[in-house]
């Protein structure tokens, strides 16, 4: 995806020779090089035995950028050796152009390497009568604080925003990680079923009828089938086979029947009489129903009865603010895993993201649940915590979509056990923000 960087270099004077400390996540350094490096640019990255691997995986980013086309260098350091961090950054001055304009941007790194390139670099500056540039990419707003040239004037801030832009494929590929397999990027043919269910959440006797004779009687053969599709092939199939002759229970409550009832080809619009409601004519395998919902097999069809038409709730209303947010790369149902170059076969491991969308190359990670009990919801928190964190820093949000009639407690306790001072705000959404969701995340997104 290109980036808008004409807008950023209206507001600042890019460099020729940027110099990155790389820590330990790569993305505040990527963003800068797109933001500060004037097209073909050189670019060194200062780096330890530890951040090695962060730094190759950098340069390769870079150097698939073609609006840059950087040159790239490499330049090792003890990170916490203030002599040996000022030895390399002097080797690294020495060779700079005359007339290249220079810049540090000390975002990663460690503190000494932030300290001892910095003063470095002043150092150089003065005694060789050039001017040089300094930044730090804020979390905060998404801003890029620059020192001026001459060290004296008010520093220059300015939000990013979406004009630098990043695939989510970029962004784990950053991280050495990939998409297990491919997640979702469309809703379901169930919109019809989803709009019930979200209905539901005003209802507490509906919600028991749906608990009581859909999700409790599928979920044991759901937890049978994930376990068999962990392991063989042919157990898989035998698994789907037992579990698609069962016959699926229907609530009796009418809208919810009606609605899927219509969505399992059980009845063709029109609704159902009062007996059917009951079940007289509602006798539908489950591997049937799951054809006719447009699901491939039983497991998935299960899944999404059992909670995942939640994710798709997030998704679908991540999709209606898509234009008016700046959304892309919005997806739900996502696995991923860790590169090989990372662990051998046996050892890999992965994690899924409920729903995922990213705003320029700010991530936001959101986590679905349906369960009640508190630990299980503040868990589930804390994984979007977690895995936001990890993809995307600081800058990252996220938050939790539940069905829980006082998320305020969620989020409260949340707050107050996962993050720390100065941290973006935490968001819980409940059963009865679902109906107003889009106005809910836009609000989130763009507060």
């Amino acid at each position: 995806m290109r980036d808008d960087v004409a807008l950023v270099s209206r507001a600042l004077e890019q460099v020729d020779t940027l110099i990155l400390l790389v820590g330990g996540n790569p993305l505040p350094n990527a963003v800068s090089a797109k933001a500060l490096l004037a097209n073909g640019g050189h670019v060194v990255l200062v780096e330890s035995r530890e951040t090695k691997g962060i730094a190759d995986r950098l340069a390769e980013h870079l150097r698939r950028e073609q609006v840059l086309a950087p040159s790239l260098e490499h330049t090792c350091v003890e990170p916490d050796d203030p002599r040996d961090v000022r030895l390399h950054v002097n080797s690294i001055l020495r060779t700079v152009p005359s007339d290249h304009r220079v810049g540090l941007n000390y975002t990663g790194g460690t503190k000494v390497m932030v300290a001892h390139s910095y003063y470095a670099v002043r150092e150089w500056a003065k005694e060789n009568h050039r001017s040089v540039q300094f930044s730090y990419l804020s979390p905060d707003g998404l801003r890029m604080v620059v020192e001026p040239y001459d060290g004296c004037g008010p520093c220059l801030q300015f939000s990013l925003g979406t004009t630098v832009s990043m695939s989510f494929d970029d962004l784990l590929e950053l991280h050495d990680w990939e998409l297990a397999e491919a997640p979702r990027r469309s809703g379901t043919a169930l919109g019809g079923l989803r709009s019930a269910l979200i209905q539901m959440q005003c209802n507490e006797k509906a919600r028991d009828d749906w608990r009581d004779t859909v999700v409790d009687p599928l979920r044991k053969a759901l937890d049978r089938l994930e376990q068999a599709h962990s392991t063989t092939p042919a157990k898989a199939s035998a698994c789907e086979n037992e579990v698609g002759s069962m016959i699926m229970g229907f609530p009796s409550t009418p809208f919810l029947a009606n609605s899927l009832a219509e969505a399992t080809g059980t009845v063709r619009g029109g609704g159902l009489e009062p007996d059917g409601v009951n079940g007289a004519h509602l006798d539908i395998r489950i591997s049937d129903a799951a054809r006719n919902a447009g699901f491939s097999n039983c497991r998935d069809f299960l899944s999404w009865l059992c909670g995942g038409w939640l994710e798709e709730c997030a998704f679908m209303a991540f999709s209606d603010i898509a234009e008016e947010c700046g959304l892309h790369d919005i997806m739900w149902n996502a696995t991923i895993r860790a590169q090989h170059s990372q662990f051998s076969e046996d050892q890999s491991v992965g994690f899924e993201i409920d729903c995922v969308a990213m705003r320029g190359y700010q991530v936001f990670v959101v986590s679905c649940t349906r369960d009640k009990k508190a630990k299980i919801r503040k868990w589930k928190l804390f994984e979007a915590h977690m895995r936001a964190t990890q993809l995307g820093g600081d800058e990252a949000r996220f938050a939790l979509v539940c069905t829980s009639d006082r998320p305020e407690l969620v989020k409260e306790e949340c707050r107050r056990d996962l993050l720390t001072e100065g941290q973006a705000p935490v968001e819980v959404f409940g059963a009865r923000d679902l109906a107003f969701l889009p106005e809910r995340l836009k609000k989130w997104i763009l507060g």
